[in-house]
């Protein structure tokens, strides 16, 4: 059966009753987003990059990572989190590949304490060559990133090997604001 197309202000009120953030991704590409997610800032696109996403087996409560985050005393004071905002605009703005130590998850510390099966897949995700392994938001999920002209099948090649490990493994490019974007729910 056909699926009807779903008309933009009805997915877009669908997707604010699902977060704050998502709606943000209802438009490919670059964006940086602040508050609750909810507000964000468009940028050039990136240089070449894929990803390999590995889920892991588990689930994590968005409010208890962050409780366990507040508990670890991971959360960054308010000019720390004004310094990297603006770092990363700057990143954003001018370089097509923004430096590691700008591609991080502060949750990931908290997601790790909670369920410690996540540390084998960032070791696994390493272990395939990653340019990055992170915790995709609050967790369990990791995710590889790759770099470079060949992202694609490096990514692809990382995915044939996580795969007996970790099962549900795949590949996946960022979508570019030129492609088009579903606009249909399932």
């Amino acid at each position: 059966a056909a699926v009807a197309p779903v008309a933009p202000e009805t997915l877009t009120r669908v997707a604010r009753e699902l977060g704050a953030d998502v709606p943000a991704q209802l438009e490919p590409g670059v964006g940086l987003g602040t508050g609750a997610g909810e507000l964000v800032e468009r940028f050039p696109p990136l240089a070449a990059h894929a990803f390999a996403v590995v889920p892991v087996p588990a689930t994590l409560s968005t409010p208890v990572v962050y409780a366990e985050a507040d508990r670890l005393g991971l959360p960054r004071r308010a000019d720390e989190l004004t310094r990297r905002h603006e770092q990363l605009r700057l990143a954003l703005s001018g370089a097509r590949r923004p430096p590691d130590e700008l591609i991080a998850n502060d949750l990931e510390a908290a997601a790790i304490s909670l369920c410690p099966a996540i540390e084998p897949a960032l070791a696994d995700v390493r272990a395939c060559g990653a340019d990055r392994a992170l915790v995709s938001g609050s967790g369990p999920t990791v995710v590889g990133l790759w770099w470079g002209e060949h992202a694609r099948e490096r990514a692809a090649a990382a995915v044939t090997t996580l795969r007996p490990l970790h099962a549900g493994a795949t590949v996946s490019e960022p979508a570019r604001r030129n492609e088009a974007v579903p606009r249909q729910l399932p």
